[in-house]
């Protein structure tokens, strides 16, 4: 199970790494709503995840 929680944690990091990149070269064809909205979704996404992260290794 600890394998599992660990590779589902890496595998959310690269997610959020690659929409990250994706939005970073698309933000020329985006609106700014659009750009912003996708930006505080990311910014929500990370928050999740460093509070999982924390709390992984608070328990370990």
């Amino acid at each position: 199970m600890d394998i599992l929680k660990k590779s589902a944690v890496i595998g959310a990091y690269i997610g959020l790494l690659s929409w990250i990149l994706i939005i970073a070269f698309k933000t020329t064809s985006l609106n700014n709503e659009s750009v912003l909205l996708n930006y505080a979704i990311i910014a929500v996404f990370a928050l999740i995840l460093f509070k999982l992260n924390k709390e992984h290794s608070g328990n370990a």
